[in-house]
């Protein structure tokens, strides 16, 4: 877990050459995208070669994509995204690079291809995102090393930790007096140049923090690295104070820590705030006067998440803004059994559903034919934005809406963090572990610019906080559009 431009990936294409040149043995390094892994074949691998007359006569064959050497040991070079293009060979050394950026199950598939193998070796670096999520979750699951040196005055073992070992000078970002900040020792107070850095950290050393049985893992911020000086890292620091966005990439980019942005998770504390004395067994509704939906998240599991709306005042066109949710039911039920699902739909009364498009489209579209105009499709798409809802229909009239996934979870879960969603006294350890999944934070698009997202660690679980998404689509769709009618006892069985 390092900072920003701290030459560890040129550690990673170090290991990658050596291994190939000396262990005579073939090294998968892994990028985010199939982009990026071009641009770096061609922009700092390729360098490197080009630097050293002896790698340059090391290849028989050299494309972007894949390096032969004259001894057939082979450095591949591969995008994330694409599960097919991390399966297809064996290897025994693998390296992936910014780690937390890549698709969420490279992980996974770059183990399976280093199973067959005795002795394997597994590089992981990135800058970190979120806690526990990524290359943060593997860190704390090594030997938390940390870069200890003596300091030169008073000889003691030190590292460089913000703020502690930063003498800040100026006020603000533009602050002239910034560039005077340097580097201190946290024991003796003593400066530490920056211009003979490489001098007093030549006595340093990695010490671990924890004792681990499996992987060694390592952090070391921006303050060590060649490049940057005490002054920029006090601008970003003034930066950081007045943006949100600036406060994620000083944390992440400059400490090489993971930030989570104040409301950024459900807390267990919100969700204790939301429980109520209802359960999920009480009596079901008599008739269809309720204002319940239901959000149903399709997997390995059918998650299921029936809930009631009940308003606090003239909801107008604004009925999110002026509802309670009260969560009445929820449930995991096997993803083949729609039968169920349909049980749930006349149990509940149900004004509207709201169902996952993929990956069961045609058993939804099945589903959403035997309750005509209670059931709509969904998917997330970019091009929409806040509160709306595009409607499409297939050429069963079966209704397939695309919502953007930001606002909507921003909907669902900003309801903890308002006090607008009541829980039953009895709700599931694996709700309360779903809802706390998904991580709200910010990326910059295209043009630079900061845009809100949500993302779920690698290896976690955030289904039933998708149904509850959902409960909150299908309650537009029902306050817009009702059909006047409950439905009857065993209706699923007429068209499903």
């Amino acid at each position: 877990m390092k900072a920003a431009q701290m030459g560890f990936s040129v550690v990673g294409m170090i290991k990658a050459l050596y291994t190939v040149d000396q262990l005579r043995a073939d090294v998968l390094y892994v990028l985010p995208t199939a982009n990026i892994a071009s641009d770096f074949a061609k922009a700092r691998l390729d360098t490197i070669v080009e630097l050293s007359p002896e790698l340059q006569d090391m290849w028989a064959e050299s494309n972007v994509g894949l390096k032969t050497s004259h001894h057939h040991a082979h450095i591949y070079i591969r995008g994330s995204v694409s599960e097919r293009n991390l399966v297809s060979m064996p290897i025994g050394t693998a390296i992936i690079d910014e780690f937390d950026r890549c698709a969420e199950r490279s992980m996974a598939m770059v183990k399976q291809r280093l199973a067959a193998h005795a002795d394997k070796h597994l590089f992981i670096l990135s800058t970190p995102t979120l806690p526990e999520h990524g290359v943060d979750e593997e860190y704390k699951l090594g030997t938390q090393e940390h870069f200890m040196f003596k300091c030169p005055s008073c000889s003691r073992m030190v590292e460089l930790l913000w703020p502690d070992c930063v003498e800040i000078c100026g006020e603000y970002s533009t602050d002239p007096r910034c560039d005077e900040s340097f580097l201190k020792c946290p024991e003796c107070s003593a400066k530490l140049p920056h211009e003979t850095k490489e001098e007093w950290l030549i006595t340093g050393y990695w010490e671990p923090t924890r004792k681990a049985h499996g992987h060694r893992s390592f952090w070391i911020p921006q303050m060590y690295g060649p490049e940057i000086t005490p002054g920029e890292i006090v601008i970003q620091h003034f930066k950081a104070e007045s943006s949100e966005i600036e406060n994620i990439e000083f944390h992440n980019q400059v400490l090489g820590v993971p930030y989570l942005m104040e409301g950024g998770r459900v807390t267990e504390e919100l969700i204790k705030q939301a429980l109520r004395s209802h359960t999920k067994g009480e009596a079901r509704p008599r008739d269809s006067s309720r204002m319940i939906v239901m959000g149903v998240d399709v997997g390995t599991f059918l998650d299921v998440v029936v809930t009631e709306y009940i308003y606090t005042d003239d909801p107008k066109n604004e009925p999110h803004l002026h509802s309670i949710a009260k969560v009445l039911f929820e449930a995991r039920i096997p993803g083949s059994d729609f039968d169920q699902l349909g049980n749930m739909m006349s149990e509940w009364q149900v004004q509207h559903c709201a169902i996952d498009f993929q990956p069961e489209t045609v058993n939804a579209k099945a589903f959403a034919r035997a309750f005509h105009k209670f059931v709509s499709l969904v998917q997330y798409r970019k091009g929409t934005t806040g509160c709306e809802i595009k409607i499409a229909y297939d050429d069963d009239r079966v209704p397939i809406l695309t919502v953007h996934r930001t606002s909507f979870f921003d909907m669902a879960l900003g309801r903890f963090h308002k006090g607008k969603i009541w829980l039953p006294q009895d709700i599931s350890g694996v709700f309360r572990e779903h809802v706390q999944t998904p991580t709200r934070t910010y990326e910059l698009d295209e043009l630079g610019r900061p845009r809100a997202m949500y993302v779920t660690g690698h290896n976690k679980a955030d289904h039933l906080a998708h149904a509850l998404l959902l409960c909150e689509v299908a309650h537009f769709r029902a306050y817009s559009y009702s059909t006047g009618r409950a439905i009857k006892a065993g209706e699923s069985y007429y068209n499903f």
